[in-house]
């Protein structure tokens, strides 16, 4: 996501001048974390927009980092007319249903064996609805806290869309998913109007 200064300085609102740049890499840089004069190690990877890491850890002979971050594919998460954290998305229940969907976790295998940089592709990891067939994802995930930073099978956060399609969907409908990060397998907690409880 790019901002120029002036666009920054315009008065129109941050979120909405942010730009995609769909065609420059990302850059993933790995710190040696006991060797002082070593230099970083540096990975690209395809543009994509981020909020959240999910993990990392070293992998076993510590040869690879692994690396998790609940990605999406643009910014449009951000900065479109339908983003998160627009107050008139917020605020309407028309539009809030119409906001984009939650991320995915996006795996990056980073072999810090050699210094030179390399081109990585990340493993995506798509849920997909066993009975609808829709793909779907989550927000602010998390790992249990003797997980982190190590290596691990589940990460958790929260859908706001339980119920599938912009018709019925509703961003009232929050639920938590667990996804194993080993198999397809995830699981799904929701009950009706619990987010409204907690609320009023």
């Amino acid at each position: 996501m790019k901002l120029s200064f002036m666009d920054m300085i315009s008065g129109k609102g941050f979120l909405s001048q942010l730009q995609f740049d769909a065609v420059s890499t990302t850059k993933i840089i790995c710190f040696p974390k006991n060797e002082i004069n070593q230099d970083p190690i540096m990975f690209e990877t395809q543009a994509f927009f981020s909020y959240h890491h999910v993990n990392a850890f070293e992998y076993h002979d510590s040869s690879s980092v692994i690396l998790d971050i609940l990605a999406y594919e643009d910014g449009s998460m951000a900065n479109s007319q339908h983003g998160f954290l627009y107050l008139k998305n917020l605020m309407s229940d028309e539009m809030r249903k119409k906001q984009i969907r939650e991320g995915n976790v996006w795996r990056f295998h980073l072999d810090v064996s050699e210094t030179r940089t390399r081109i990585v592709k990340p493993e995506k990891k798509v849920l997909t609805d066993s009975k609808t067939g829709m793909n779907f994802g989550f927000e602010l995930p998390t790992v249990s806290p003797a997980y982190i930073g190590k290596e691990y099978r589940y990460c958790y956060g929260f859908n706001g869309f339980f119920m599938g399609d912009v018709e019925h969907g509703s961003f009232m409908e929050w639920s938590l998913v667990k996804q194993d990060l080993n198999s397809s397998k995830y699981q799904v907690w929701h009950e009706e109007c619990e987010w409204l409880k907690h609320v009023y």
